[in-house]
Parts: C-alpha cells; sequence; structure tokens
C-alpha cells in the first residue's frame, strides 16, 4: 500500500516484482482509497505492465502509505483481520518528549515542542531565530519556515518567500494550527562545502528474529537552494563514506561509526519503551549535522519513500518479502 497513484513512477517496485515471482506469490500495489468494505482494486504486474483489477483483501499488507488520521483509521480496521508489516508508529514529538530526559539522547535531539497557540510560537521564536512549523501528520508541503529580520519576519513556504509583521505572522500560525496539528523546532543549517542544504537518512529494518539492523544510510540533497521541503531532498549517487569523507575528511570514519551506533540505540531504546512500535517493521531516523560534527536529529518516521540505491536495497526487499511469508505462515 502506497500513497502514490501510478506504480509506474515508483522504479524499485520493479525489484518487488522480481523477487515476487520467485517466490511465487502474487503482489498487488494498491493506494488507501482503492480499498472498499470488502474488495480492493489494485495493480498486477503481468506481461511486463501493471493492470488494474479488482481482488480480495491480500494475506498481508506491506503499508508504505502516508500516515493521516484517515489513513491511520483504515489500516488499524485492517488490521484487525489481516497482519500489516511497517505500521506506523508514534509522531516525531511523542518520540522527543520519550528521550529528552535520556542522557545518551538528549544531546542529539533538536527541541521541539507541539504548538496550541500563536503566543506559544512567538515566545518560541524569540529563542531561536530561525524555526520550522511542521505538521504532525506526514504532509510536508505544509512545512514553513520563519526567520526573524529585526522587526519582521521571513516566511519561506516551498519555493515562495513573505515578508510580514508579528501580527501577520501570529494571524498565519493562528489559521494554521486551527486546521492541523503541528509542531515546532529550531533550523539547523547544514550545507555541503560548496553550499547546498543537505540531511542524512537513516533506514533500520527489523530482520526475521525481531532485531533492527541498518539497511540504508544515505545523503539527500536539496534539489533547490533555501527551499525547506524535506520532500524535495533527493538521495545521491554517492556512498556514505565517500560523501562524509568529502565533507569532513579524516573524521569521516569517526562520524559514520557514531551514526551507526547512535541509530541502532535508538531503535532498540523505543522498541523497548513503546508498545506501538513493536509494530513498526522499518523506521527512517533524519539527522543534520553541524559544523563541529555534531549530529542532531530532526525526525523519526516510518519510511514513505522507496529510494532505488542499488544491492542495499535489492536485500531490503527480499528481506520485506520473506518477512511477510514469515508472518503467513506463523
Amino acid at each position: 500500500m502506497h500513497h502514490q497513484k501510478n506504480p509506474n513512477e515508483l522504479s524499485l517496485l520493479h525489484a518487488f516484482t522480481v523477487q515476487a515471482k520467485e517466490k511465487e506469490i502474487i503482489l498487488i500495489y494498491f493506494t488507501p482509497e482503492m480499498i472498499n468494505q470488502s474488495k480492493i482494486h489494485g495493480f498486477f504486474y503481468e506481461n511486463g505492465h501493471w493492470e488494474l483489477r479488482e481482488t480480495d483483501y491480500p494475506e498481508v499488507i506491506y503499508n508504505l502509505s502516508f500516515y493521516s488520521k484517515k489513513d491511520m483509521q483504515l489500516l488499524q480496521k485492517l488490521k484487525e483481520t489481516t497482519p500489516v508489516i511497517n505500521f506506523p508508529p508514534i509522531d516525531w514529538v511523542d518520540y522527543y518528549e520519550l528521550l529528552c530526559d535520556e542522557a545518551e539522547f538528549n544531546q542529539h535531539l533538536v527541541p521541539s515542542l507541539r504548538i496550541k497557540t500563536s503566543g506559544q510560537f512567538l515566545r518560541f521564536l524569540e529563542n531561536y531565530r530561525r524555526i520550522l512549523l511542521k505538521p504532525v501528520e506526514t504532509k510536508p508541503n505544509l512545512q514553513l519556515l520563519f526567520e526573524r529580520k529585526g522587526d519582521t519576519f521571513l516566511v519561506r513556504h516551498g519555493k515562495h518567500l513573505l515578508e510580514q509583521n508579528q501580527e501577520e505572522v501570529r494571524t498565519l500560525v493562528r489559521n494554521k494550527i486551527v486546521m492541523e496539528d503541528y509542531y515546532i523546532q529550531p533550523y539547523l543549517l547544514c550545507k555541503t562545502l560548496d553550499g547546498k542544504e543537505y540531511n542524512i537518512r537513516i533506514k533500520l529494518q527489523k530482520n526475521l528474529k525481531g532485531m533492527w539492523i541498518i539497511q540504508s544510510i544515505i545523503p539527500c540533497l536539496s534539489q533547490q537552494v533555501d527551499l525547506i521541503n524535506i520532500s524535495e531532498y533527493k538521495a545521491l549517487p554517492i556512498q556514505i563514506d565517500d560523501f562524509l569523507k568529502q565533507q569532513f575528511g579524516k573524521f569521516h570514519f569517526q562520524l559514520k561509526s557514531q551514526i551507526k551506533q547512535f541509530s541502532n540505540l535508538l531503535a532498540l531504546k523505543i522498541t523497548q519503551t513503546n508498545g506501538v512500535f513493536l509494530q513498526t517493521h522499518e523506521i527512517e531516523i533524519v539527522m543534520v549535522l553541524d559544523d563541529l560534527q555534531n549530529f542532531w536529529i530532526t525526525d523519526v518516521t516510518s519510511p514513505s519513500l522507496i529510494h532505488s540505491m542499488g544491492n542495499s536495497d535489492l536485500e531490503a526487499v527480499k528481506n520485506q518479502i520473506s518477512y511477510a511469508l514469515a508472518l503467513i505462515n506463523k
């Protein structure tokens, strides 16, 4: 299950079709909108292309959809009769509140606060010159960046830039939080040596024994200057070792080791602390690195994108299908 309506736009789906054929299982691709009370209007890959037809519910669902309230309600209902791999965990702010009192984690967490009022927002902005207003649900196109410039504020939304006074900002924020649940956090500049914005995404996956393993560490680059929209960060065609060596020289090996160790500890801690997380098959940790080589966690989520990064993702697909078969055969 994925939010992308056209399966042809997800290149890595080919690896799923190949592995499904090898395992002699039927693969169905569908979006939440394709589900009704008892049937699914899903895509089947046959004769070299995707064909749409009606079918019964599958024996197991691998979820890669966005996590809106509507999707969550649907998944909860599906889970009553069908195993769901990659069931969404709690949101990032809950993770932050869970981990901020833990000494081994809090020094790497970007301060994050669930916002209830516009006054709360403005007080937070007094302490940080740049802050992000981010939706609790996975809706990256709703993310805004606010930057204080004397008595005025610059507001970035995707490619758009506005200059507003304090009352205009207050009204904008009030209108936003009435419609959606938002949180705020300081915006940390994270740029390559040639000035391009980037982040690093660590994807972890449970193996068949239920243990967390790092499936990939991917540097992602913003496609436009000053574009504040996480969905516009694209995976670079470079291994993390080479990327860190380019950016941090002799410190690259130490940095990678710290990132891997921290990511495993984070996944393990949340698993032990929150029962909802036990039903999650994959997580993605988003981090940035500052000029002093400190890393900061800005988000923890279930992956909603399929990247094509070579052999590591092929192994991930094999593991996902094996995991699904293990659930069916329980």
